[in-house]
C-alpha cells in the first residue's frame, strides 16, 4: 500500500514542476516584449495635407540670427534684461543701416585729361610794385600777354643780378589747363633770354601781337617775340 502511495506523489510533483516550468516561459516572453517596447524608437507619421509638421531642432531658446550680419551674441539669453535691451537696440540700428542707401562704388575711372581755364586775361604794362621778378632783384616792369594763338603769357624784364648790365626777359607761360599738364599732355614754355648787348636792363614799353617792344639806358631798342625767345633789334 505505501509502493501505490509514492506513484501519485511522484507524479504530482513531476507536473507541478512542468506547469513551472511555462510559468517561467512565459515570463521571459512577457518581459521581452516590455523591453522591445521601451527601446523602440518614436515613429512619426507624416502630416496630413493642409497641416504643418513642427520640427525641434533643441535651439529654441538660442539668440535670433540676423541675415543682414547683425546677429544678436550667442549667450544672449543669459544677458541682463538691460544689456539684451541694448543689443536688441545695437541690432535694429545695424539693420537699419544695411539696409539704407549705399552708394555705387566708384569705378577705376581714369583721370581727366583735359579741364581748361578761362582766365580773362587783360593785356596791360606795369611796374613790377608788388610783382616779384623771377630772375633775380634787377627786375623793372612785366606785361600780361595773350599770343594770336590765344595762349597768355607773362613777360619780364629787368638785368641779371651778377651783372646789372646784362638786360633779360623773362617769359612765363601760364597754365590754362592743369589737368593736361599734371597728364603730361602738355608743357609750358618758361625760361629766361639775354639781350645780345649789354646796355643796361630792359624795360617794356609796348605790346605788339606775339611781340613785346624794348629798349635800354644805353640806347638799344627792338622787339622780342615772347611765343619763342626770339629777339629783334634794331
Amino acid at each position: 500500500m505505501k509502493a501505490r502511495k509514492g506513484l501519485p506523489n511522484c507524479v504530482r510533483a513531476v507536473g507541478w514542476a512542468f506547469f513551472g516550468a511555462i510559468v517561467v516561459m512565459a515570463c521571459l516572453g512577457c518581459g521581452g516584449e516590455t523591453e522591445n517596447i521601451s527601446t523602440a524608437q518614436p515613429v512619426t507619421e507624416p502630416a496630413e495635407s493642409g497641416q504643418t509638421e513642427t520640427l525641434t531642432t533643441g535651439h529654441e531658446g538660442a539668440a535670433p540670427d540676423s541675415s543682414s550680419g547683425c546677429s544678436l551674441p550667442a549667450d544672449f539669453d543669459t544677458f541682463p534684461q538691460e544689456k539684451q535691451a541694448l543689443e536688441r537696440e545695437w541690432q535694429a540700428e545695424c539693420e537699419a543701416a544695411q539696409a539704407g542707401y549705399h552708394a555705387p562704388k566708384p569705378t577705376n575711372q581714369s583721370p581727366d585729361l583735359s579741364c581748361p581755364l578761362d582766365l580773362h586775361v587783360e593785356t596791360g604794362i606795369a611796374p613790377l610794385t608788388f610783382q616779384p621778378f623771377p630772375a633775380g632783384r634787377n627786375g623793372v616792369n612785366f606785361a600780361s600777354v595773350v599770343s594770336t594763338a590765344g595762349i597768355p603769357y607773362t613777360v619780364f624784364a629787368g638785368a641779371q643780378d651778377y651783372d646789372s648790365q646784362q638786360g633779360i626777359i623773362y617769359i612765363m607761360q601760364r597754365s590754362t589747363d592743369p589737368c593736361a599738364e599734371a597728364a603730361g599732355k602738355l608743357t609750358r614754355f618758361e625760361g629766361s633770354f639775354a639781350l645780345p648787348m649789354k646796355t643796361g636792363p630792359v624795360t617794356l614799353t609796348a605790346i605788339e601781337g606775339d611781340f613785346v617792344s624794348f629798349e635800354t639806358p644805353g640806347g638799344t631798342k627792338g622787339k622780342f617775340r615772347y611765343a619763342t625767345g626770339e629777339f629783334i633789334v634794331q
